[in-house]
């Protein structure tokens, strides 16, 4: 939809212009667009509730305590996958910090035994700078990762976006008289 001007009107202002109804049946189609990714029962359950509820076949309280069981739900997602996360980064610090101490211990070893304690310091530094250097290219690589993703997902937002001002636009036209 455009304004008097030409130019796109934006969703939150297409939103504005929804009854509370047509607020509610988007809300649902948004949701309903992302089912397939949620794997704890009460979330889609509060979808079907969701519905029913819109159809005049549910109860506000049925309503409200679909919405809390989904909420625990996603709570207890997050709780999960940051419990997960943090484990996973511990152990990887405390793998990568085995590594590199044994690379250290070895070259500095290595060092000790071939050469004098002058030669042996030299060699030491060189390892950690070589831990930190790669470190870096490290942190490098995670760096471009997280931004090749980060377009990824702004390019699947705007597809998304999309989506809901064709529904949005679509839900307007329906209702006018």
């Amino acid at each position: 939809m455009t304004d008097a001007k030409g130019d796109k009107i934006d969703i939150d202002t297409l939103i504005d212009r929804l009854s509370d109804r047509q607020r509610r049946e988007f809300a649902l189609w948004c949701a309903e667009r992302v089912r397939h990714l949620m794997t704890d029962p009460r979330s889609t359950n509060a979808l079907d509730v969701a519905a029913r509820h819109l159809r005049g076949e549910a109860t506000d309280a049925e309503l409200v305590a679909a919405r809390n069981a989904a909420g625990d739900a996603a709570s207890a997602a997050a709780w999960a996958l940051a419990d997960a996360t943090a484990w996973a980064l511990a152990d990887a610090t405390a793998w990568a910090a085995a590594d590199a101490t044994r690379d250290a211990a070895d070259a500095t070893r290595d060092a000790a035994w071939a050469a004098a304690w002058a030669v042996a310091r030299n060699a030491a530094w060189a390892a950690a700078w070589a831990v930190a250097r790669n470190a870096a290219w490290a942190v490098a690589g995670d760096a471009a990762s997280a931004a090749a993703w980060a377009v990824a997902r702004a390019a699947m937002w705007d597809t998304e976006r999309a989506a809901q001002r064709a529904e949005l636009e679509r839900m307007l036209k329906e209702a006018k008289p």
